[in-house]
């Protein structure tokens, strides 16, 4: 594909650029499995100081904090795997067309 620019023409060569977008795709599911996979889903280790009201009070602080980070990392983790199912579903739009058209995406 060819267009004047600036007085000079210029070339982009499409399968290049299908084959790098193919590519950046996989590469971005590739490294969301990798960080789903590594996704803490554990709470925050409890601390606990028996027999003291400043103990007591710490650890109620710390359960209270304990449960908005655990729902901050469950949608985290869901925003996480809704783009990576999101990436998946775009790979398997072009794989398909390739297959109606004749074309190559390259996945």
């Amino acid at each position: 594909m060819s267009a004047p620019g600036a007085g000079q023409g210029f070339e982009v060569n499409l399968a290049d650029l299908e084959r790098c977008a193919n590519q950046s795709v996989q590469q971005m599911i590739a490294a969301l499995d990798q960080v789903l996979a590594a996704w803490p889903s554990d709470p925050v280790p409890m601390i606990e100081a028996p027999g003291t009201a400043a103990g007591s009070d710490l650890v109620i602080a710390v359960q209270g904090l304990n449960g908005r980070l655990l729902e901050r990392q469950r949608h985290g983790r869901e925003a996480t795997a809704a783009t990576r199912q999101a990436l998946l579903d775009i790979h398997d739009v072009y794989r398909r067309a390739d297959q109606q058209t004749g074309a190559s995406y390259g996945g």
